[in-house]
C-alpha cells in the first residue's frame, strides 16, 4: 500500500533522521522510512511487515517517545492504532 505524507509529516521525518544518534532498531526504522520516501511526492510504499514494525515500535515496547513520534507522522494515514485496522497477530 502506498501512503502519502503531508509536507509537515515529511519535514518531521527529515528532522528526526537528521538528528539520529545510534544504530538501534528505532533509529533503523526511521532511516528505512526516510530512504524509501519519495521526497517529491511524499509517498512511501508500505508493506504489511513495515506497518507491523511501525505498530510494534509504537505500542509493544512501551516507549512513549516512539509512540508519539510515529503517531505524529502516520496517524493521519494509518489511524490512531497505526495499522489501519489490520490484525497482525
Amino acid at each position: 500500500m502506498r501512503i502519502k505524507l503531508t509536507i509537515s509529516e515529511v519535514q518531521e521525518l527529515k528532522r528526526l533522521v537528521d538528528h539520529l544518534a545510534g544504530r538501534g532498531g528505532f533509529q533503523n526504522l526511521l532511516r528505512h522510512l526516510w530512504y524509501h520516501l519519495d521526497e517529491e511526492s511524499g509517498e512511501i510504499q508500505m508493506s504489511h511487515l513495515l506497518m507491523e514494525r511501525i505498530n510494534r515500535y509504537a505500542f509493544q515496547y512501551g516507549n512513549v517517545y516512539w509512540r508519539r513520534t510515529l503517531r505524529r507522522i502516520f496517524r493521519r494515514t494509518l489511524g490512531a492504532n497505526l495499522d489501519r485496522g489490520l490484525a497482525f497477530r
